[in-house]
């Protein structure tokens, strides 16, 4: 999200045919998206899924893990 203090990538299509066709990429799951974590100490096991809740600070409008 580019209204978040984070990294990432914004994807442009510079015709509105690519346009279409970008968004058909991502409707059918063409697009593999790849997320990447800054830890203090090197995980277990080197691939995985986390599953955490998030909740909401609303004083400081910021997201931690519950």
């Amino acid at each position: 999200r580019i209204d978040r203090p984070v990294s990432g990538v914004v994807l442009l299509a510079r015709t509105s045919k690519a346009l279409v066709r970008m968004n058909e990429m991502f409707k059918t799951r063409e697009v593999i998206k790849t997320y990447w974590a800054v830890v203090e100490k090197t995980p277990s096991e080197k691939e995985g899924t986390l599953v955490h809740w998030l909740k909401k600070n609303e004083i400081k409008n910021i997201f931690q893990i519950k």
